[in-house]
């Protein structure tokens, strides 16, 4: 209404509601059929023939779609719906993963029916800035043997609550597959909280292990940054730290909390000195999640004044970190000399294990059978400092900010690379952690190492620490993993040719012909037959 404010005319302009009548193209084509992939129901537009390929693959052996759509391409057609429709039978390709323990975890689907998921492959792999809390997925697509689609997922969890929680963070981002957790699965209920330990052998006693403490502190190193349960990073200051032998630890558990107190909601931990019989007898400083989550404790180093990089805290320094629910992993590809336990509750006896070798324990590895590689000879000698030495003595100097301590990482390296550089191997080697991965350079998705074998005084032993699996996991019944769950895994299949009720579909669930309901006018329907 106009608004009067003195005497005189007014023009008020109204909309007619008369609308002006665009014109629509009439040369777009709808095609309805079997193809060999692509969604079900659901029309894709497409403006040249790769578009088809691309969305719904190459020929289906039973139908004429393929040729229909290549045929409207090649006579000038540009623009067209394709609409794939299928018959009974037709179901998605799947495979059950299963943790590094045999349990099954999770489930891989591809996101729609058909035998071309049969040629999915994942690669797994710890291999991140947190190898003892995420994992990394890579999902690849073959036809005929040939990689045509990539898709990498980085740094997934097992935390229901993360952005980057595997099975909803994939499902959600992937165009090839979904990830279910396993019924059977229960993240809320777990063998071991979270927790970060320092690597730096402390002593063998409580007074060896105070007395390398307080001299570190005399230094001046007496700061680090800690995080609990994702929380901010505060900084751990121990300047005038001077417990008493009896209650060193406990004072330092009060010194830490009060430090993380600071925080809303206030974040605790657990201090322990976690004495090895495995390594010499040496005590490891552990930090454990005692409250809310209980889920993850990080360590960095502070900006001055830094204790973390001295006592190898943090996964940086060459700590080791693991997240609570981090054992739901699904088990890593290829295979690797295991440092966890086999039961999941976080235990680290074989690492002290290894940290407690001499260093002439082990002197030469064989990989599947291949010619056997010398690691007590240039230039894989993994005898930097002196053969009756323990591992965990390094050759780094005496600028060693961890008081060459860090050996067992120096020699792990030198493994890895001693297995990258043989001449003529079909196998590479990386570090993860406190983990040597052996990933096999080719070969078909099933490529599992017979054997890895050291040799040497204590052999034996490292040897029951290797866990083997298969260059890739694969969609479908093909693959002969360890840890896929052969009797919850699917076939991909394609389906029967679909009826008539299948093309005529249903109005609201917007099916078969009903599924153009809400593209684009077209003018041409196309229905290629079946082949006889």
């Amino acid at each position: 209404m106009v608004q009067v404010s003195y005497p005189g005319v007014y023009i008020v302009e109204k909309s007619s509601g008369v609308r002006t009548i665009t014109g629509v193209a009439t040369s777009i084509a709808a095609f309805f059929g079997r193809t060999t992939k692509g969604k079900i129901n659901s029309p894709v537009r497409c403006f040249s023939y790769a578009d088809f390929l691309r969305s719904f693959g190459g020929a289906h052996p039973d139908s004429e779609i393929a040729a229909s759509v290549k045929l409207f391409f090649d006579n000038g057609g540009t623009d067209c719906y394709i609409v794939r429709l299928t018959g009974a039978g037709a179901q998605p390709a799947g495979v059950d993963l299963e943790d590094r323990n045999g349990t099954a975890v999770m489930t891989a689907t591809a996101k729609v029916p058909g035998d071309w998921g049969n040629g999915l492959r994942l690669e797994v792999s710890y291999n991140t800035p947190r190898p003892g809390e995420s994992f990394n997925l890579t999902v690849i697509q073959e036809e005929g043997g040939v990689e045509v689609a990539r898709e990498v997922h980085s740094n997934l969890v097992m935390d229901p609550t993360a952005a980057r929680y595997a099975p909803g963070f994939v499902t959600q981002s992937s165009a090839l597959i979904k990830l279910d957790l396993d019924g059977g699965v229960d993240l809320n209920t777990t063998a071991f909280d979270g927790f970060s330990e320092a690597r730096r052998p402390l002593g063998t006693t409580t007074n060896e292990i105070q007395t390398t403490l307080d001299g570190l502190i005399a230094a001046g190193r007496t700061r680090f940054d800690l995080s609990v349960n994702g929380a901010a990073f505060v900084t751990v200051d121990l300047t005038g730290w001077d417990p008493t032998v009896a209650s060193f630890d406990t004072d330092l558990q009060d010194r830490i909390n009060d430090a993380l107190g600071t925080l809303v909601p206030a974040q605790t931990v657990a201090v322990s000195f976690d004495t090895s019989t495995e390594a010499d007898g040496h005590g490891f400083l552990r930090l454990t999640a005692s409250n809310n989550d209980r889920a993850t404790v990080h360590v960095r180093r502070a900006a001055t004044n830094d204790l973390a990089g001295p006592l190898m805290m943090g996964v940086d320094n060459g700590g080791i970190e693991l997240a609570r629910r981090s054992n739901y992993r699904p088990a890593p590809t290829g295979s690797f000399l295991r440092v966890t336990d086999d039961t999941g509750n976080g235990d680290l006896t074989r690492l002290n294990t290894l940290a407690g070798l001499n260093q002439n324990d082990l002197t030469q590895i064989t990989v599947d059978g291949e010619t056997p590689i010398a690691l007590n000879a240039d230039p894989n000698n993994i005898q930097t400092t002196g053969g009756g030495d323990p591992f965990f003595e390094d050759d780094h100097g005496a600028t060693s900010t961890t008081g060459n301590n860090d050996g067992l990482r120096e020699k792990l390296q030198i493994i890895a690379n001693a297995i990258t550089n043989a001449p003529g191997s079909r196998y590479r080697a990386e570090v993860q952690g406190y983990e040597i991965a052996v990933l096999a350079k080719d070969g078909t998705f099933n490529q599992i190492p017979a054997t890895i074998d050291f040799a040497g005084p204590q052999s034996a032993a490292v040897n029951a620490f290797f866990q083997r699996n298969t260059r890739q996991y694969t969609l479908g019944l093909n693959g002969t993993s360890p840890f896929s769950a052969a009797a919850a895994t699917q076939e991909g299949q394609n389906g029967g040719a679909p009826d008539f009720n299948a093309y005529v579909g249903d109005a609201a669930q917007k099916t078969g012909f009903h599924a153009l309901d809400t593209v684009d006018l077209f003018n041409l329907m196309v229905l290629p037959a079946d082949k006889a």
